[in-house]
C-alpha cells in the first residue's frame, strides 16, 4: 500500500511504505545516469549476501549501511572485499541497538531493554523524542561507519522517518553540510507535479502540501547539500514484478536517478525483490538502454 506523505514533517504521517519522487536537476542533455542504492546494508546476513550477489553482475551501484544492527560488522568484511561497492549511512531511529550509550539517547531507546524503539513507538509518539539526542544519535551512527575505516559517499535515512519532523531533518542536513556528503531527498524539480497524488493520499489540502514540500526544499538547498535529481521509491513498496521493475527502467529521465530498492534473503519480501534484480532481462536492460550510465553518490562530490 502507499501511505503518503512525508511532506508534512509535524505530523500526517508517512511510514515506511511511503511514495515521493524527484529532485532538482544537475545536468543537461540527455544522458541518465542511475544509482541503484540498495538499502538496510547490515540489517542481517542474508541482506549483505545478496547486495554482494548483485553488485559484481552490474546491478546495484551502491549501498547505504545500518550500524545499529547485528550484521553491521559483517558487512564491513563484505565492504573491504569488494571496494568498489560505494556505501553511504543508513541512519536509524529504530530497529537495533542506539551506537550512542543508553544514559545519552534516554528518549529514544525502550528502558527495559536497551534498544530503540519500535517504529510503532516512534510514528505515534514523536513528539517524546529529544531533537538533540536524535542529533547526537545519528553522528555516532556516521563516526561509528568512520571508525571502521569506511568512507561514505551520502546519508540517507531508514524509513524515510526523519521527515515527520523539521528537527531531525535539520539534524540530517547538519550532518550532510559539516561532512560534505550529499543526501537523499523527497522533493524535487517536478514536485509540483506530484502535489495532487500527494494530496490524495495523505488526505490533505493541496496547497498544504505544495508550501510544506517547497519549504523542505528551500532547506535543503539553503544548506547547500546535494541531492540526486529523481528518487523513485515505489518498485520497492510495489507489486516487486519484473514487469513492473521493466517499466520503472524504460522511464528514467535525463539526469541523475536514484532507485531505492530492498534485496535480501531470509525474508520473503526481500528475496522477491533480488530474484526480480537477477533475472537477465534487467541486466540486459542496464547493458542496452541507450544513454544511461551507472554511477554513485560519489558523482556528485565532483558538482
Amino acid at each position: 500500500p502507499i501511505a503518503g506523505s512525508v511532506f508534512l514533517n509535524e505530523g500526517i504521517d508517512g511510514f515506511c511504505q511511503g511514495w515521493w519522487e524527484n529532485f532538482e536537476i544537475t545536468g543537461g542533455g540527455s544522458l541518465k545516469q542511475l544509482i541503484i542504492n540498495a538499502d538496510d546494508y547490515g540489517w542481517s546476513k542474508g541482506v549483505v549476501d545478496a547486495i554482494i550477489e548483485g553488485y559484481p553482475k552490474g546491478l546495484f551501484t551502491s549501498t547505504t549501511v545500518m550500524t545499529t544492527m547485528p550484521a553491521f560488522e559483517y558487512g564491513v568484511e563484505k565492504l573491504k572485499e569488494n571496494p568498489g561497492l560505494k556505501a553511504g549511512v543508513h541512519l536509524s531511529l529504530f530497529d537495533g541497538n542506539p551506537v550512542s550509550h543508553p544514559s545519552q539517547v534516554p528518549s529514544l531507546i525502550d528502558q527495559e531493554t536497551g534498544q530503540f524503539l519500535s517504529l510503532e513507538d516512534v510514528r505515534k509518539k514523536p513528539g517524546k523524542i529529544n531533537h538533540r539526542e536524535v542529533a547526537l544519535e545519528f553522528k555516532a551512527q556516521l563516526e561509528m561507519f568512520l571508525e571502521y575505516g569506511l568512507k561514505p559517499t551520502h546519508l540517507d535515512n531508514h524509513c524515510d522517518l526523519v521527515y515527520r519532523k523539521t528537527k531531525w531533518f535539520r539534524a540530517v542536513l547538519s550532518l550532510a553540510k559539516q561532512y560534505q556528503l550529499p543526501i537523499r531527498s523527497p522533493v524535487g524539480n517536478d514536485f509540483d507535479e506530484k502535489v495532487p497524488d500527494l494530496a490524495r493520499i495523505a488526505k490533505v489540502p493541496q496547497f498544504l502540501v505544495r508550501f510544506l514540500g517547497k519549504k523542505m526544499r528551500r532547506t535543503i538547498d539553503k544548506a547547500g547539500v546535494s541531492r540526486p535529481d529523481y528518487f523513485i521509491e515505489d518498485y520497492t513498496f510495489g507489486d516487486r514484478s519484473l514487469a513492473l521493475l521493466e517499466k520503472t527502467l524504460s522511464e528514467l529521465k535525463p539526469g541523475l536517478s536514484e532507485i531505492l530498492t530492498h534485496p535480501g534473503y531470509g525474508e520473503d519480501w526481500r528475496e522477491q525483490e533480488i530474484r526480480t534484480w537477477l533475472d537477465p532481462k534487467i541486466s540486459q536492460i542496464l547493458k542496452e538502454t541507450p544513454d544511461l550510465a551507472l554511477v554513485d553518490f560519489s558523482i556528485l562530490h565532483q558538482n
